[in-house]
């Protein structure tokens, strides 16, 4: 794979970070795809198996391609990205994921930055100014480019409005407006990181406008469906604490009728810090506006225990995700959002096709 890439003198994205890497690669992939053919992973394959059998479907049809790169032990990163030698490299956030291989999230940092030292020659590194870790690449004496909404960065968005039907609009440096179709904010970083791509390859803002627009987002990421008056958003793909604090915004910001109810599980591959990080996090839902948390897994406990201490959100942690589905069958009404969270390991999206077939029958 590393030699056949190396055919192609094409711009070749390389997107990593510990959270939305993939939602950030299929935006990236729509701005790019309004002017010319690209390649990406399909889902998410972004492991040693993964960007070496996307690498190998590269052709000459391909005028472009976006690789993301994922990891859950040390040295995957610089190994993956010496076989996609990036003229790009993305760097999105960094936060405590797969801490049972890293330790500490500045160790997780050092393993993303490590993706710039594949860059070919005169690549570019784009990262996240509002990242507190990734703030420290203002520094490095390479091509860099930066985005953000807190911060004093190159691309920035402001005059971010809901929409009323599922959609967000923003002005990216205060001059090109932007509907995305979606209600998560976090993915307008992920779309300024897409508009610093789309420009760096020469493509005009009113196509990069174009592709924000007509970007669709990945299968369990936050996507919001009605049925039958009950709004469901699955997030079961997977979960960490940066990712989990995306959905809590999500759930609190949601326009809805009648409750808010958070259904999670547990947050895995966190090591020794696991049990504070469900904590913390189970402090942020008690702040978040949620009506009722419904939760699953060993570790949820800890969750629970924090996000009940306001006396305004109902939390309770059920043995089995049986029981949980026999709540949620019971109370969820129309007008109600649900929003679904938890690790891989956890297998969430059971209470969705659960609730969705409850829903339709009823």
């Amino acid at each position: 794979a590393r030699a056949h890439r190396r055919r192609f003198h094409i711009p070749v994205i390389a997107v990593t970070g510990s959270a939305g890497k993939t939602t950030t690669k299929e935006i990236i992939a729509s701005v790019l795809g309004q002017r010319c053919a690209v390649l990406k992973n399909q889902g998410s394959f972004n492991n040693q198996w993964g960007v070496p059998l996307t690498l190998l479907q590269l052709s000459v049809r391909h005028q472009a391609a976006v690789i993301e790169v994922g990891t859950n032990h040390p040295g995957e990163i610089a190994y993956l990205s010496g076989i996609v030698c990036p003229t790009i490299a993305v760097l999105m956030n960094i936060g405590p994921s797969h801490l049972e291989g890293f330790h500490s999230v500045e160790n997780v940092y050092q393993e993303k930055r490590s993706m710039i030292d594949a860059l070919a020659p005169g690549g570019t590194v784009v990262f996240n100014r509002d990242d507190v870790f990734l703030r420290r690449l203002c520094r490095i004496k390479r091509p860099h480019c930066s985005f953000g909404i807190h911060s004093n960065a190159d691309f920035t968005a402001s005059n971010i409005h809901q929409e009323k039907v599922f959609g967000l609009s923003f002005k990216i440096n205060g001059r090109h407006r932007v509907v995305m179709k979606t209600l998560v904010r976090e993915y307008i970083v992920n779309g300024l990181a897409a508009a610093v791509c789309g420009r760096l390859i020469g493509i005009p803002f009113r196509e990069i406008c174009a592709g924000l627009q007509a970007a669709r987002f990945p299968h369990n990421r936050q996507c919001p469906q009605s049925v039958k008056g009950v709004t469901i958003i699955n997030d079961s793909y997977n979960a960490n604490p940066l990712s989990f604090r995306s959905s809590l915004n999500t759930l609190g910001s949601f326009p809805v009728k009648g409750k808010k109810i958070l259904v999670c599980g547990d947050m895995l591959e966190l090591g020794k810090d696991a049990v504070r990080l469900h904590r913390e996090t189970g402090r942020l839902a008690a702040y978040s506006g949620i009506d009722h948390i419904c939760a699953f897994g060993p570790l949820m406990k800890h969750f629970v225990k924090a996000s009940s201490g306001n006396g305004k959100t109902e939390a309770v942690h059920y043995k089995s995700i049986t029981v949980l589905n026999r709540w949620l069958s019971k109370n969820v009404q129309p007008g109600d959002v649900v929003l679904v969270k938890g690790s891989r390991g956890m297998r969430m999206e059971r209470a969705v096709e659960f609730l969705k077939k409850y829903l339709e029958k009823r």
